[in-house]
C-alpha cells in the first residue's frame, strides 16, 4: 500500500515537473518597449508603479500598438486608406485623449459588410488590455441566442462596465420569453442610457446599418430614438469587403 502510494506521488511529481518544463519552454519572449518621446517615457515610468493608474495614454504610443495588431489580421496601409480618419479619430477616443470625438459618448461604427468594423474594435479592445483599461465585447446576435437558451446574463449585468456591442441590428429584432416580447436592442439602449447617465459607464456599438435605419427597427420608439442621439458619436467606416 504505502509502495503504491510512493509511486503515485512519485508520478504527481514527474507530471508537476513536466508541466513547468512546459511552461519554461513556451514563456512568451519579452517585449521591449523603447520611449520616443517625453510623454512616452512619463507614461512607462509611471506604468512601472504597480499603484498607479495612467490615463490617457499617449496616442501615438496606443496607435502603435492597435496598428501592430491590425497587420497580424492581414490589414495593410492600402486597406486602411479608405478609413484613415476613423481609425485615427477611434484610437484617439479610446485612449482616452481629447479629440474630434466626445469622450463624454460611446461609439456608434456603422458601415458595409466586411469592412472591417469588428476586427477594428477587438483591435482597440486589446490596446485597451495591454494599458489597463479593460473594454468588454458581446456578439448582439450571438447574447440573443442565449436568452433564447436561458443562459445568458440580464443586460443590467453587460451594462455594469464598458462594452462594444457587436453587429447590431444584425439580432432578431423581437423574441420571446417565458411567453413575453422582448425587443433586446431597445432594452439595451434604455439600460445603457441610465449607465451612462448615473455611472457614465460608456456603450459602444457596431452595426451594419446607418443611424437612419436603425432607427426604424421594431420596438424602437421615440424614446429609444432620442437617447441614441444623446448616447453616441457617429463613426462611417468607409471601405470595400475585405472577405470577398
Amino acid at each position: 500500500m504505502e509502495e503504491t502510494a510512493q509511486r503515485a506521488a512519485k508520478t504527481l511529481e514527474e507530471l508537476r515537473q513536466a508541466f513547468l518544463n512546459w511552461k519554461e519552454r513556451h514563456r512568451p519572449a519579452p517585449v521591449m518597449t523603447v520611449a520616443e518621446t517625453e510623454a512616452q517615457r512619463r507614461y512607462f515610468e509611471a506604468v512601472n508603479n504597480p499603484a498607479a493608474t495612467v490615463w490617457p495614454v499617449p496616442v501615438d504610443l496606443f496607435k502603435a500598438n492597435v496598428w501592430g495588431w491590425l497587420q497580424t489580421q492581414g490589414f495593410t496601409a492600402e486597406s486602411v486608406e479608405p478609413s484613415k480618419a476613423a481609425l485615427s479619430a477611434l484610437c484617439a477616443y479610446f485612449s482616452g485623449s481629447e479629440g474630434e470625438l466626445s469622450l463624454d459618448k460611446g461609439i456608434f461604427l456603422y458601415g458595409g459588410c466586411g469592412v472591417g468594423k469588428t476586427t477594428i474594435m477587438r483591435a482597440m479592445q486589446k490596446a485597451r488590455a495591454m494599458f489597463r483599461r479593460p473594454l468588454a465585447m458581446t456578439n448582439l446576435p450571438v447574447y440573443c441566442s442565449e436568452v433564447l437558451a436561458g443562459d445568458a446574463d440580464p443586460l443590467t449585468a453587460l451594462t455594469a462596465k464598458e462594452r462594444i456591442y457587436d453587429d447590431a441590428g444584425a439580432e432578431t429584432a423581437k423574441i420571446m420569453q417565458y411567453g413575453n416580447a422582448r425587443h433586446i436592442f431597445p432594452e439595451l439602449i434604455m439600460i445603457g442610457y441610465e449607465r451612462l447617465k448615473r455611472d457614465g459607464i460608456m456603450m459602444h456599438l457596431t452595426t451594419n446599418l446607418a443611424p437612419s435605419e436603425i432607427i426604424t427597427r421594431t420596438g424602437v420608439d421615440e424614446r429609444v430614438r432620442s437617447r441614441l442621439n444623446e448616447m453616441f458619436n457617429i463613426v462611417l467606416l468607409d471601405g470595400v469587403d475585405n472577405r470577398g
